[in-house]
C-alpha cells in the first residue's frame, strides 16, 4: 500500500513539475514578447522624430529650386542656421561649401556624386546659382 502510495505521489510532483516548467516557459515566451514589442516601438518613436541631416537639408533645397527660382550658398546656409541652431554657422558654412563647390579635379561636386544626380549651376554676378531639373 505505501510502495502505491509513493508511486502516485511520484507521479504527482513529475505532473506539478512539467505544470510548472510549462508555465515557467509560457511567462518566458510572453517576456520575451513584450520586450519585442517595447523595442519595436521605440525603434518607430526614434525614426518618426529622426530629422533629416544637414546634408540631406542641402540636398533638399537644391532639388526644391528650380531655373526661375535657383538657391545660392548663402540661402542654404541661412536655412541650415534656422534648422540647426544646435551647430555652428561656421561648421555648417563648411559643409555647404564642401557640399556644392566644384573642384578642379571633379566635373561634379560632392551632392551630385553621393545622390548620382547633376545639379545645374550658373553663375551671376560671381555667386553660384543652383538648380535641379528633373
Amino acid at each position: 500500500m505505501q510502495n502505491t502510495q509513493t508511486t502516485a505521489q511520484s507521479v504527482q510532483s513529475v505532473q506539478s513539475a512539467k505544470t510548472a516548467s510549462a508555465i515557467l516557459a509560457q511567462r518566458k515566451a510572453q517576456a520575451q514578447q513584450i520586450a519585442a514589442a517595447k523595442a519595436a516601438a521605440a525603434a518607430a518613436k526614434k525614426a518618426a522624430s529622426k530629422k533629416p541631416g544637414i546634408i540631406a537639408t542641402i540636398r533638399a533645397q537644391v532639388m526644391q529650386a528650380t531655373k526661375q527660382n535657383p538657391v545660392t550658398q548663402t540661402q542654404i546656409l541661412a536655412h541650415l542656421v534656422k534648422q540647426f541652431p544646435a551647430h555652428t554657422k561656421q561648421a555648417m558654412r563648411k559643409t555647404v561649401s564642401t557640399q556644392l563647390n566644384i573642384s578642379s579635379k571633379q566635373l561634379t561636386c560632392r551632392a551630385e556624386r553621393e545622390a548620382n544626380v547633376i545639379y545645374n549651376v550658373f553663375y551671376k554676378n560671381n555667386v553660384a546659382h543652383y538648380y535641379f531639373t528633373k
